[in-house]
């Protein structure tokens, strides 16, 4: 199916000028993209003006956790994880995070996310959630008591071959402070095995890497470095109490530094210095974290948080993050960008956001909001446009059963 795209203004995330323009797609892929394209096609939208730019890519996410949002408030983060969510999650099946994940899913369209890097338990429902919603999906998969190395192993090669899959597969572990030792050994030999980059949480606390010198006399950065954890480079999730040699072994061993303020905001973990690794070079990538420590899955709310706190980076960087950074930072390479021969996730934003008195990336960062997404395409796939989902499923059903998650392992609780 060819779907032509008219009368936009394009922002490549390429550092090129804003084009004004079309884009024709063919099938998954944007096949060309000219101040005027003519030809016989599908579908024709006249875009009247409104902005097209690549999808914002969420880098780090618990999308399964919308069952959660809302509860531990005010909690400092490992007593929220040890003594709220922790508790709640041992009982989730299955189908509790395929119902979970589907509400999440609905809310990053809207929000026009169309990928997000998800660490989360059951991540095979993760994926059949995400390919029956039609979202790029890259799961985080762990070592843990339903996945054992050599699944891991299967697992990997088996979502990574599929070239015209949704859904993709990395692998990590949760945290140092979290990792047991068959965990270690066994993620290690897969990294090494497959030769592939490794993810997780780290230093997103003051208590985190305190305890880490207590256990280990090294920084959490040092202690995975020193296992050989970052050999293929990889992510870390947080980033904020890092010190001038973690920085130097991120920098060296090629690993993505992925803020989350949000997050960080909602359980007061600190501030991530994301001013002082722009300034060292670092393509700095934006993740929301998961429902349960973020009310909103809004890219926008983390990229004005950014500002807020950066001003000094030009808004055109902090786009930069949530875009293409996030998109290289997930191995999603196909998709950072508007280019010919690219997946075609695209959004368009409102009009109003252009203006004659700023620039068209600060109006994003700053006055961009949920309600300026007029279309969310993925794959090729309008999911959303102008307040409609074209999912084939109804979004009521979808809240109303991650409801009953909720209530039953609420209820499981306080037995």
């Amino acid at each position: 199916m060819k779907i032509l795209l008219k009368n936009a203004h394009i922002i490549k995330m390429d550092d090129s000028p804003m084009l004004n323009g079309d884009i024709l797609i063919n099938g998954n892929k944007i096949e060309k993209i000219a101040s005027n394209i003519d030809g016989v096609v599908d579908n024709v939208i006249d875009c009247k003006g409104n902005i097209l730019l690549p999808g914002f890519k969420n880098a780090h996410s618990h999308t399964g956790m919308t069952f959660l949002r809302g509860g531990g408030k005010d909690l400092p983060l490992q007593e929220w994880l040890f003594t709220y969510c922790f508790p709640r999650e041992d009982k989730l099946t299955p189908s509790d995070v395929y119902y979970a994940t589907k509400v999440g899913i609905v809310e990053y369209i809207q929000a026009g996310i169309t990928a997000a890097l998800d660490m989360y338990f059951f991540p095979i429902e993760i994926g059949r959630a995400s390919e029956e919603l039609g979202f790029r999906m890259v799961l985080q998969g762990m070592y843990n008591s339903y996945t054992n190395k050599k699944e891991l192993i299967r697992l990997y090669k088996e979502y990574n071959s599929k070239k015209s899959s949704l859904v993709t597969y990395q692998i990590g572990v949760h945290a140092e402070y979290t990792l047991g030792e068959d965990a270690k050994k066994n993620t290690l030999e897969v990294i090494n095995e497959l030769k592939i980059p490794f993810y997780t949480h780290i230093s997103e606390t003051e208590k985190e890497v305190k305890e880490c010198y207590e256990r280990h006399g090294v920084s959490p950065v040092k202690y995975f470095d020193d296992l050989g954890a970052y050999k293929y480079g990889g992510a870390g999730y947080h980033c904020i109490f890092f010190s001038d040699d973690d920085c130097k072994i991120f920098k060296e061993k090629n690993v993505s530094i992925i803020t989350c303020p949000g997050s960080n905001k909602y359980l007061n973990d600190g501030l991530c210095p994301v001013q002082k690794y722009f300034d060292m070079g670092f393509d700095v990538s934006i993740g929301t974290d998961g429902p349960a420590s973020n009310y909103d899955l809004n890219m926008f709310l983390e990229m004005r948080l950014i500002r807020e706190n950066n001003p000094n980076i030009p808004c055109y960087d902090i786009l930069k993050m949530a875009t293409r950074n996030s998109a290289l930072a997930m191995k999603l390479n196909n998709c950072d960008i508007l280019a010919e021969g690219k997946l075609a996730d695209i959004i368009m934003l409102d009009s109003n956001l252009i203006s004659d008195k700023i620039d068209i990336a600060q109006s994003i960062v700053e006055n961009g909001m949920k309600t300026s997404v007029k279309m969310t395409m993925i794959d090729g796939k309008i999911l959303y446009m102008e307040g409609k989902f074209f999912f084939g499923e109804e979004i009521s059903k979808m809240y109303e059963n991650c409801e009953k998650v909720k209530e039953r392992i609420n209820g499981e609780i306080l037995c």
